[in-house]
């Protein structure tokens, strides 16, 4: 009963993150410069969220297969936020990854 209680804590934590990224992503307020990468996070997240529920109410024992549904949508996002900037073209990047 305990595990099922963190993880609606989870559930509850995981709405609120994607109610901040939707915010950010819509609310014209703020400037968000990798927008994909944000919404890939805000997808996984709500992904996430709706699939514990399920996995709570009809096989509690494959909960962890959520985290792993997170996980690939976090390599997503990092992946997409890399590719989609130019980051070889940085300062930084060139004194780190001399050629």
């Amino acid at each position: 009963m305990i595990i099922g209680l963190i993880e609606l804590y989870e559930v509850v934590i995981g709405m609120g993150v994607v109610a901040g990224v939707a915010f950010l992503l819509y609310s014209g307020d703020f400037v968000v410069v990798h927008r994909r990468f944000m919404g890939l996070i805000a997808l996984g997240t709500g992904i996430t969220v709706v699939s514990k529920v399920i996995f709570l109410m009809y096989w509690p024992a494959g909960i962890q297969l959520t985290h792993l549904v997170f996980m690939l949508f976090l390599t997503a996002s990092l992946y997409s936020l890399i590719v989609g900037y130019p980051t070889e073209k940085e300062q930084w990047f060139r004194v780190l990854f001399p050629r």
